[in-house]
Formats: C-alpha cells, structure tokens, sequence
C-alpha cells in the first residue's frame, strides 16, 4: 500500500512539473494585442511567406530579434499566423538571449535541440493572433539582445511578416543539434533549435510582440536608499566637525603645554 501511494505521489509531482513547463494561448483573435508591450512589429505583414525560412517545420526554424528599453519581466510572445499550415502538432517556444558577437543562444525557458523551449498549444486557426503566455516570467535586461523561435514536432505553422525589416531584425536557429560551429549545419525538419541565431537573408520581421512589465524599483527601497543616504551625508557632516572641533581642542592643548 504504502508503494502504491509512493508511486502516485511521484506521478502527481511529474504531472505538476510537466504542467510547470508548458505555456498556455492567453488569447486567439484578429486583432493585435495593445497592452503591456515591451517590443514589437505590429503594423505590417506585406511580406509572401517564403518555404525555407517562415514555417516552423523548416531545418532551422524561424525566430525574431528583440530589445526591451528597460529592464522588464516577460510574460506573453504574441505572433500572427501566415494563414498556411499542416496543420501542426507539438509546438514550442524557445526565448533565449543572443551574444551578438557569435550569435550563440542562451535559452532561457527549456533547452535547445529537439524538444527544447516548453510546450504550446497549437493555435485553432492558421491567420490568427496568438498570444501565448510563459509558463514563467523571464527576467529582461536594457540593452541585451533576445530572440524568440517556434518549432513544430510534426506538419508546419507559417508566420506572417514585412516585406522589409521593420523590427530588430529576422533570424533562423540555424545550426546542427550538436552545437557545432556556426553556419557548419542545420538541424533537420521539426528537429528542434540549433545553436545559433542567424540572420534569415529575407531581411524582414515577423509580426510579434514581446509583452510583460518594467521592472522598477520597489517603493521600499527607494525609501531605504534614500535613508542610506542621508545617513552617509549626517555622518559624513559629523566626521568633519568633529576633526573641526578636535583638531581646535588638540592646538589649544599644544599651546598649553608649550608655555
């Protein structure tokens, strides 16, 4: 009895992880989010989607470059459907930050390779907006360049874009699952992300947004810097009257002594 109640205990916390790992659609339509944005390419999707870079079943699948201005906390990637598909099974999402001087991709909610980022539900229509929701916030830094990627276990997902690069710029995941060096392989089709982040050579953006919160300093702690502060500058006032009034205490005892 007491093995049995182990194994569904044990089972019970598998299921809570694996629900812990996964995101959810917060929001399916065909209007674009306008709340909460952080970075985004809402306005133009003019762009013809092109079968070796935009679908998610591609060997490399598609992925977009983005800043925020201020430390943020990512909550939701918002995307727009192609209004072309398999339609798919087994999605993923993979954020990640990027070093810009190799392109290597640090995930920051899962792993690379097949099965990397976390599960999301397949979108109910092919020309939708989809607003997935993290399972996890993400921790953004000012300045530091991220990228989010969607892949597909089976069939394709095509997302929509500019003609021309309006955002941060285009990239595919496109490297072996192995890590090897940049540009030396490309995983195979619905295989996962590779690597590295490489500029996709159609030079556009996809329609996205990155939507979460600015991070700004709690209430709390402005109050207690600015005590810290004044603290210092009280101390700070008192250390030099005291070498004032020392200083004229020990002259007088000098002259005193002297005669």
């Amino acid at each position: 009895m007491k093995t049995f109640w182990f194994h569904c205990a044990a089972l019970a916390v598998l299921a809570i992880a694996s629900a812990a790992d996964a995101g959810t659609i917060a929001y399916e339509g065909n209007t674009p989010p306008n709340t909460n944005i952080l970075a985004s390419q809402l306005t133009d999707s003019s762009g013809s989607l092109e079968g070796n870079n935009d679908y998610t079943d591609n060997a490399g699948p598609p992925g977009e470059l983005f800043t925020v201005s201020q430390n943020s906390l990512l909550e939701d990637i918002t995307v727009l459907g192609g209004n072309s598909w398999g339609p798919p099974t087994g999605m993923h999402l993979l954020v990640g930050s990027v070093n810009p001087s190799t392109g290597v991709v640090t995930p920051l909610n899962g792993n690379l390779g097949d099965g990397g980022g976390e599960s999301v539900p397949v979108p109910a229509n092919a020309n939708d907006y989809v607003t997935y929701q993290l399972s996890t916030p993400i921790d953004l830094t000012a300045g530091t360049e991220y990228v989010f990627g969607l892949y597909t276990d089976n069939m394709w997902y095509g997302l929509a874009h500019s003609a021309t690069d309006t955002a941060a710029g285009a990239v595919n995941f496109n490297d072996t699952d192995t890590f090897e060096n940049n540009n030396t392989g490309r995983p195979a089709k619905n295989d996962g992300f590779g690597q590295y982040a490489v500029l996709n050579t159609g030079d556009y953006g996809y329609v996205f947004a990155a939507q979460g919160v600015a991070v700004v300093p709690e209430p709390a702690s402005i109050a207690l810097f600015g005590i810290g502060a004044i603290g210092l500058l009280l101390v700070h006032r008192g250390g030099s009257r005291c070498m004032l009034i020392c200083g004229d205490r020990a002259t007088r005892n000098l002259r005193r002594n002297l005669r």
